[in-house]
């Protein structure tokens, strides 16, 4: 399958589509890395597609790569797209990189927006159990 998308890119290298669906049967195949240089092509053909924007972020962050990830998922809330689950994988960012203030603040962002989002909630959960681990240990 992938060689038939990297054959349509081939030609048509300015088609979304052909990237976006190689993209995914990369994620399939868990080729990340070239997952997201074809993610990576759809910003740099359109800066506008917060879809693009918001699965580099997710595979960023499989990969460990927060930083990236984070700033990716801040794109796509600046979108105003997607953003009860952005601030939820930005979330799961910040709780990687041991910032929980960060982390609240965005669970906090989605629990306006949606008292039940259960996501959040199991997030927010973590992290208060965590603070109690941390205040219990000093």
């Amino acid at each position: 399958m992938i060689e038939c998308y990297s054959r349509a890119i081939e030609l048509s290298p300015d088609d979304l589509d052909y990237y976006y669906k190689r993209g995914f049967a990369y994620i399939q195949t868990e080729q990340y890395g070239q997952a997201v240089a074809d993610y990576t092509r759809i910003i740099e053909l359109n800066p506008n597609e917060f879809m693009a924007f918001y699965t580099r972020g997710l595979i960023n962050l499989q990969r460990g790569f927060t930083t990236q990830a984070i700033a990716d998922l801040s794109r796509v809330i600046e979108f105003g797209e997607l953003t009860k689950v952005a601030y939820c994988a930005r979330a799961e960012c910040y709780l990687a990189t041991n910032d929980r203030e960060g982390a609240l603040a965005d669970l906090e962002e989605v629990l306006v927006r949606d008292p039940h989002h259960r996501r959040a909630l199991e997030l927010k959960k973590y992290c208060e159990i965590r603070e109690e681990e941390d205040g219990a240990s000093k």
